[in-house]
């Protein structure tokens, strides 16, 4: 018995008559097979193509069928796995959170979690005259989180020493000053050499309004897509509810 692929679809014998007068069987899918007939001429149906009609006219015959069989279904079969390929490259973090990252209790978090979602990535301070705009943080983190948008907060000292506290304090901070909810960092250098591999990938990248280049000082925002990518960058002075920036967050927001 010769057995072509089978699919998860029913299948079928046909006999076939040989030259010597003896019979053999193929067992092929019914959805390949079209017309059958005494005359040992059948039709064979792929998705991608067919493959016209197949005389078979002893072994030889039923070996050509059973190549063809074996070709068609690698066929369909590579163009299955590509497609899956695809999808899941849609859902692949882009290179703006790839990066793995140490939350304010020192737990390693890879930002790829935030794949899907819009990121708007801040760097932050307690002593600061814009520590106010962690209440505009925290209000579009209310209103927008369960729309896809994630605050991230990376604390930072390197302006004018103005997050001088460890990761407790900064936590008590924010929480009994402005009730911030959204996830919050360990503290991080944005700037020089030794700034995190988060921050030399985002200071590299060309992002309006503000462009490339060194953070000029605390409160800078980064927002990135749902596809990983950076697409705007605003300055520190520009509020969070700034209608520019909620005008950005909202239009990422749209795109799925």
């Amino acid at each position: 018995v010769l057995a072509a692929p089978l699919s998860v679809h029913e299948t079928t014998q046909r006999r076939i008559q040989k030259g010597c007068g003896k019979q053999m069987v193929v067992k092929v899918p019914v959805a390949w097979l079209t017309r059958y007939n005494s005359n040992a001429a059948l039709r064979l149906e792929f998705p991608l193509f067919q493959t016209g009609l197949v005389r078979l006219q002893g072994f030889r015959s039923m070996k050509r069928l059973l190549t063809l069989s074996l070709v068609a279904l690698g066929v369909c079969l590579m163009t299955s796995m590509s497609g899956a390929e695809d999808k899941g490259d849609a859902k692949k973090a882009g290179k703006a959170i790839s990066f793995t990252m140490k939350s304010l209790d020192g737990k390693e978090v890879d930002l790829k979690t935030y794949a899907g979602k819009v990121v708007l990535v801040v760097n932050t301070a307690s002593e600061c005259g814009l520590t106010p705009q962690y209440k505009d943080l925290q209000a579009i983190n209310e209103k927008y989180k369960d729309k896809g948008l994630a605050v991230l907060g990376f604390p930072c000292n390197q302006f004018g020493k103005q997050e001088p506290g460890e990761a407790k304090e900064i936590s008590e901070f924010c929480t009994k000053n402005y009730g911030v909810t959204f996830d919050m960092f360990s503290k991080v250098e944005v700037n020089k050499d030794g700034a995190c591999d988060l921050y030399k990938y985002l200071t590299a990248k060309e992002a309006p309004p503000v462009g490339k280049g060194p953070v000029s000082w605390n409160f800078e925002k980064f927002l990135i897509n749902r596809q990983g990518e950076l697409v705007n960058r605003f300055s520190p002075r520009t509020e969070p509810d700034a209608p520019e920036v909620i005008a950005a967050i909202e239009k990422e927001l749209a795109a799925k």
